[in-house]
């Protein structure tokens, strides 16, 4: 398991300043037994096919349309250093559709890990707020 924390640091580098604990258990639960007894990351490699396929076929794809129908309570809780949701579009978030609540958490690249009481706690406050 120690090499594939190694390997996790280096790739998961982005998600940010992590402890040496949260980087054991991102390699424990972000890493699988290959049968042939290599490791290999454990994500779903499906998740990417809609997006390959459209950047392979050149299609800019507009999803404000349908952000913009949204009609619930919404949080944009975004690393601030993404480079796939970028600050402009997250800010473009909080003027329309549902007009989202932007958080964009510091020393971040795009997916906050949830691994730290903060993290957690922005989120817990915003489901648990009073809507009204």
């Amino acid at each position: 398991l120690a090499a594939a924390e190694a390997y996790v640091r280096v790739v998961c580098a982005p998600f940010g300043n992590l402890t040496d604990a949260q980087w054991r258990y991102m390699a424990a639960v972000g890493t699988r037994r290959k049968a042939d007894g290599s490791l290999e990351m454990n994500y779903d490699r499906a998740i990417a096919q809609p997006y390959q396929k459209a950047y392979l076929e050149a299609k800019d794809i507009n999803l404000w349309p349908l952000y913009d129908a949204i009609r619930c309570p919404t949080m944009v809780l975004r690393g601030a250093q993404s480079d796939i949701l970028l600050h402009d579009t997250a800010a473009e978030m909080t003027t329309r559709g549902p007009r989202a609540q932007l958080v964009e958490v510091a020393g971040v690249g795009h997916a906050p890990m949830f691994l730290d009481e903060l993290q957690v706690r922005i989120v817990q406050d915003f489901l648990l707020a009073d809507p009204g």
